[in-house]
């Protein structure tokens, strides 16, 4: 079964959540290129993108573009029909509702504990989409203990779902 990993945040300026994903995954091709055993468990893992970008050095990690949009339209059509035949990791706050084997990360609460942070639209978005997200994923992740009890209780899950 094939891994692919929500590359979109590679599309987007870098801040918090974009840098740890390529954190994270820069990590996870550096122990791929050093362990056989976890290639062979792990197998294929193809980052897809919306839009054509520079490779960031990756050695194990495909990186393949999936045309067909951008932004949340990509995930929620795009991406969802090119990984459904595999496990999909998001790690930066969002992904296709519509997938069943979808490992999610979320950062942190701020959009609900500091609203003022975000533009009206984002608020009305990610309030919509985070909660459905999280009820759907297969696996939910996050960054830190004082996240995981803070996203439990905006978003009405048990603490230990992360």
């Amino acid at each position: 079964m094939t891994i692919y990993v929500n590359g979109r945040f590679l599309t987007q300026p870098t801040s918090g959540v974009q840098r740890f994903a390529r954190e994270i995954l820069t990590a996870l091709d550096r122990e791929l290129c050093q362990s056989s055993v976890l290639r062979d468990r792990l197998g294929p893992i193809e980052v897809l993108v919306p839009q054509k970008v520079e490779a960031p050095g990756w050695r194990r990690l495909g990186l393949r573009h999936v045309p067909g949009g951008r932004g949340h339209l990509w995930e929620q059509g795009t991406l969802w029909r090119a990984s459904r035949d595999g496990v999909l990791v998001s790690l930066g706050n969002s992904g296709p509702l519509l997938h069943r084997a979808h490992v999610l990360c979320l950062h942190d609460a701020n959009l609900w504990e500091i609203p003022q942070a975000y533009s009206a639209r984002y608020r009305l978005w990610h309030r919509a989409l985070r909660p459905r997200l999280a009820r759907r994923a297969a696996a939910l992740l996050t960054v830190s203990r004082h996240s995981a009890t803070a996203l439990a209780a905006q978003l009405h899950l048990a603490e230990d779902r992360f």
